[in-house]
């Protein structure tokens, strides 16, 4: 069930007046979201349901028997025993085919005969396990640390792992950002609720009318052959997808919140107009910031972060972006994205070592607008690993762009346009939009109930006949 589709709008209406139906009963409201969370990930794959209800029950044990030791040997046993079954889910659904070929690939070059050995395993990638893993072992490790207290109802921490906005693809939620808000009674204000549909159907605009047409109309085509185009078109191609994967992935996340906002849920922010950073390192505090805070506070910190030498502080670097990197896919191309951001969040880093530690203020003028436009082509360049599926595709990417061929003749009008506006709206003061939100969230209730049908009969007529799966659903 998409986001982007009509079943889960007529989802999320039932659910939502069924929910404020019974807002003045707590237990019902909880049980009402467990279940109907449950059903939205069944209509991905019902045997893959277990699969969450595993991770929930073992996080659940596992947080409340560390909680209730002081015992440092029998706490850190707990906790192996949820990671490991997390990270034991993650790799046999996410990374067994990986390894296996790799291992294969590798026995080839030495000589090894494997031809009686089978190229994969039918291994079916569950919907949203990289987030919700994370979410559900981020419990048991801020109990081990005596951040949080455990959970004692089992439901209520059965929807926090399977809350349906967030569940397939983000944010990622902490648990001691989502239980409190468990306990109190909601209240749908009209100002709420217009924010609420305001995330939704700028969620929907983002989705269909840039992320999905570039896509469908420009990039897929480039980067599934790249030698019927022009230096010139793919290099357009390739700014294109740092503006697809920007929308797509946002947009999902304004819909997940506007969902959350419906039933009175607050779910962090993820994005902050990552494409104005000025530096390598604030592009990551501002792209997917959930994910990026995840991997700061479990991975980087424990691996001992700056703390230590010069060069353990680049280890740590290396290791936990080499590992970014293939949590973002199995393939070796993500490896080699994780390891080019290694590469230059080292530099960076070496580079505010070499300012007495300082961290680099942005600036304005001139210097800072030619800051943002090399970030932006950084970025811009290490997308290309990311989204091409293997090495051989991101070599002829490469090719075709430096082959000294600079036409246009088919990037259309109507892709110059999406292409311009795209760019225009994430290089634009976020006030801008902050202003909009505010001005929609004033209207009256039945104005804004005619521009939320407009917009609704707008996108039915520009969306493609089939709708297009989210980027990070494959994550």
């Amino acid at each position: 069930m998409l986001f982007n589709s009509l079943e889960y709008l007529i989802f999320l209406s039932v659910v939502f007046l069924l929910f404020w139906g019974l807002v003045r009963l707590r237990l019902a409201r909880v049980v009402l979201l467990f279940v109907a969370s449950y059903l939205f990930y069944i209509s991905w794959n019902p045997a893959y349901i277990l699969l969450i209800a595993g991770s929930t029950l073992l996080d659940y044990l596992c947080g409340g028997l560390i909680d209730r030791t002081d015992d440092p040997r029998r706490r850190k046993l707990y906790l192996f025993f949820s990671v490991a079954g997390n990270l034991g889910l993650l790799g046999y659904f996410k990374y067994a085919n990986f390894f296996w070929r790799s291992g294969r690939d590798l026995a080839g070059l030495l000589g090894l005969d494997v031809a009686s050995l089978p190229a994969s395993f039918d291994i079916l990638l569950p919907a949203g396990i990289s987030f919700y893993t994370f979410a559900s072992m981020s419990y048991t490790l801020d109990i081990y640390r005596r951040e949080i207290r455990a959970c004692r109802d089992l439901l209520e921490y059965a929807l926090y792992v399977a809350f349906f906005p967030q569940l397939v693809a983000g944010p990622i939620v902490r648990a001691r950002e989502f239980l409190p808000q468990l306990e109190t009674r909601p209240a749908l204000s009209l100002e709420r609720a217009g924010g609420a549909l305001f995330l939704i159907l700028k969620g929907m605009l983002k989705k269909v009318v840039i992320a999905d047409y570039l896509a469908v109309n420009l990039v897929d085509r480039v980067y599934d052959n790249p030698s019927w185009y022009s230096s010139g078109e793919v290099a357009v191609a390739i700014f294109a997808y740092s503006l697809q994967i920007y929308y797509d992935f946002s947009a999902y996340t304004d819909i997940a919140r506007g969902s959350a906002l419906l039933f009175g849920f607050e779910l962090p922010e993820n994005f902050r107009r990552p494409y104005q950073s000025q530096n390598v390192a604030e592009f990551w505090q501002r792209w997917h910031m959930t994910l990026s805070r995840w991997i700061r506070d479990y991975l980087y910190i424990s691996l001992g972060g700056s703390r230590g030498t010069r060069l353990a502080t680049y280890r740590n670097l290396i290791v936990t972006w080499l590992l970014m990197g293939l949590w973002h896919g199995a393939s070796w191309t993500f490896v080699a994205w994780g390891g080019f951001y290694a590469l230059a969040l080292s530099l960076n880093h070496l580079r505010r070592e070499r300012a007495g530690g300082k961290r680099p203020g942005r600036v304005d003028g001139w210097r800072g607008a030619w800051r943002t436009a090399l970030t932006l082509t950084i970025v811009t360049g290490a997308w290309i690993p990311f989204r091409s599926p293997t090495f051989g595709g991101m070599l002829d990417v490469l090719g075709r762009l430096v082959a000294g061929d600079p036409g246009f003749g088919q990037i259309t009008p109507s892709l110059w346009v999406v292409f311009a506006l795209g760019w225009a709206i994430q290089l634009s003061p976020a006030r801008w939009v902050e202003g909009a939100q505010r001005q929609f969230v004033r209207l009256p209730a039945p104005v804004k109930g005619a521009v939320a049908a407009g917009i609704g009969a707008a996108l039915l007529q520009l969306a493609e006949a089939m709708p297009v799966p989210f980027i990070y659903f494959q994550f």
